[in-house]
């Protein structure tokens, strides 16, 4: 191809891509990679921006042929992978792809589809999916909503008042769903749910009224039995205002843009861009069906729901014919907390569960028969903290010597408290509120629930929060201690709460501290079933994003709840079972396994804040 963009292949890689592609380039990595496909297609490669994000999250048997028109930009992305890698990078047109019908797992195009004919290349997208493939594509939304694309415009026709660059407007030329949706439909794809929304990206448009977010949705099973989902983006485009606010000459360097008439402007800056660059983008996902995709999704809740295809079972004698889950290790992998409604558990007189907190050791690798801690037990062997409550969510601390977990009103998960138990000389002590430890931040309070925490250090933690006028349901927050003084607690926002009940467990944070996983049922973001995993990625601004759901790998039609890590990070463990039931078990798989985690390096156990003053814990 020749024109424009061969010419200006390498200012666009280094100027536009962190500047408008990156941010966008790993969410549709995600988004395809959570799919797990097998043969994937990018189209519109260009110089390989998704095509990286593409290679770090598909699984290692995953094959990505890349492809783009221009030759440059096919040449520039080739020299950023080494020739071993499962990537093929060829030359071709999008209108008229060299490929096999039924060839692709996925098909993704980033900010491509406005450049060449949508009804040719759409046609062939069709021709090349597998049946219940997976076609994914991006296109900025309008002008209106992109400063960036009409201020360029209005810059640039004051230099060339009788032959304004039309092209400009190119890039925001399919921002209108409805049009989209039909012509996708005739061509055959069969949309059976599409929902939208309207967002900002980066800059602090904040205030912008109601108009700025809606939504609706239809529902509808035929045919090919795909899904089409429409959406507006509203995560912050976090590197375009980093990028544009530290260039020195507070400019942007336009020697790639050409008028209709190939006339070159060279060497011209926009002195004054906007301080806080917006820009909106529109993401068209056709995807297969929950019945086909999400296994299990159709089948009703209750025994049929199958577990995750490549889970296996912690096996007896942690699991049992009763309940178990929300399991956690110590620091060495030997020793194991879990809730169990096993015999042998105190009972909740009038609930139709009893939930304790057992321990577990492996000796010569063999799991030994838990330990019911409850009355009676040898505190030099472990703590008498079960009762007739509910005793849930418990975690070991790295030095062994503290055992976090919460307490429940039987039958009331409105009711939570944060509990702590700690071993000092080897003997196990009361177990305490964590209002009356003063090394802990004074969190429970008396008509709400407190539980779920992560301490990611001794100065933050978060946890998860449900309090009536306060909170949406169970939401996630976060306490900071500064200048040794635990602070007020704040939210995370409303990007990764939603309406729904949304908790965290133990381990699930990252450890730099930017990713962090969360339990959630979110029906209308794509939950299989009851609860699911989903992870957020906390963006440059320190900002949390809307939670992608970890994918089949992990989630089921069932109740997938409070998955954690082994203590080296390998393998990912939790509770599954029936939807709407605690009937459950401990499964576990391989991290690499669930492709949004194969980049996901977890912390351990949680620190034992306590240690420093082993006295006060006892009020001595």
């Amino acid at each position: 191809m020749s024109g424009y963009v061969d010419e200006v292949v390498i200012p666009y890689d280094r100027d536009l891509g962190p500047v408008l592609f990156e941010h966008y380039g790993a969410d549709t990595a995600r988004r395809v990679a959570e799919q797990t496909p097998l043969d994937v297609l990018e189209i519109a490669a260009g110089t390989g921006i998704v095509t990286r994000h593409l290679r770090n999250l598909l699984t290692k048997d995953a094959r990505l042929t890349a492809i783009d028109i221009s030759d440059s930009m096919m040449d520039v992305a080739r020299k950023k992978f080494r020739p071993d890698e499962r990537i093929t990078f060829q030359n071709a047109d999008a209108t008229a792809l060299p490929f096999a019908n039924e060839a692709f797992d996925a098909v993704v195009c980033q900010f491509g589809i406005m450049f060449f004919d949508q009804d040719k290349g759409f046609r062939e997208v069709y021709r090349t999916l597998k049946p219940g493939g997976r076609y994914l594509f991006r296109v900025w939304d309008s002008e209106r909503y992109n400063p960036f694309a009409s201020l360029s415009f209005e810059v640039l026709k004051q230099y060339f008042p009788s032959d304004s660059p039309q092209f400009l407007f190119d890039p925001v030329s399919c921002h209108q769903i409805d049009p989209l949706k039909e012509q996708l439909i005739q061509i055959g794809f069969d949309p059976i749910g599409i929902c939208a929304r309207l967002g900002l990206h980066a800059g602090d448009l904040r205030n912008q009224g109601p108009g700025w977010r809606r939504s609706r949705g239809h529902r509808q099973r035929t045919g090919r039995r795909l899904q089409t989902r429409v959406r507006l983006q509203s995560d912050a485009l976090s590197d375009a205002g980093h990028s544009v606010r530290n260039r020195k000459a507070q400019g942007l360097n336009l020697r790639y843009l050409r008028s209709t008439q190939n006339q070159r402007v060279n060497d011209m800056k926009i002195k004054r861009l906007l301080p806080n660059l917006c820009l909106a983008g529109m993401t068209l996902l056709l995807a297969q069906s929950p019945s086909y995709a999400m296994p299990g999704m159709d089948m009703p809740a209750g025994a049929d729901a199958k577990a995750p295809s490549l889970a296996k079972s912690m096996g007896a004698p942690i699991n049992s014919p009763a309940s178990e889950f929300e399991l956690t290790y110590s620091a060495d992998g030997k020793t194991v907390l879990f809730v169990s409604t096993r015999p042998g558990v105190i009972e909740s007189k009038g609930n139709p569960y009893s939930f304790d907190i057992w321990m577990a050791h492996n000796v010569n690798g063999v799991w030994q028969t838990p330990i019911h801690l409850g009355p009676g037990i040898d505190p030099k062997v472990g703590p008498n903290i079960n009762t007739e409550a509910w005793e849930l969510e418990p975690s070991l601390s790295d030095d062994g010597n503290a055992i976090y977990f919460t307490r429940y009103q039987p039958g009331n998960l409105s009711t939570g408290d944060l509990y702590v138990v700690q071993k000092i000389d080897g003997v196990w002590q009361e177990a305490r509120s964590w209002n009356d430890v003063p090394e802990l931040p004074h969190l429970n309070t008396p008509t709400g629930e407190e539980h779920c925490p992560i301490i990611a250090s001794d100065s933050l933690i978060y946890f998860s929060y449900q309090q009536p006028g306060v909170t949406q349901d169970s939401d996630i927050w976060k306490v900071e201690k500064k200048n040794g003084t635990w602070q007020k607690p704040q939210s995370l926002g409303p990007r990764i709460n939603s309406p729904y009940r949304d908790h965290l467990h133990w381990t699930g944070l990252s450890k730099d501290g930017k990713s962090l996983i969360i339990t959630s049922m979110r029906s209308d973001m794509g939950s299989r079933g009851g609860h699911d995993e989903w992870i957020s990625y906390q963006n440059a601004q320190g900002e949390w994003q809307e939670p992608l759901n970890l994918g089949d790998t992990i989630n089921t039609a069932g109740e997938d709840m409070c998955w954690a890590f082994t203590p080296d990070g390998k393998k990912f463990f939790g509770g599954w079972g029936p939807q709407g039931s605690y009937d459950m078990d401990v499964l576990w798989v391989n991290k690499d396994d669930v492709p949004l985690l194969k980049n996901f390096d977890p912390i351990g156990p949680p620190p034992n804040l306590m240690a420093k003053n082993k006295s006060k814990i006892n009020g001595k």
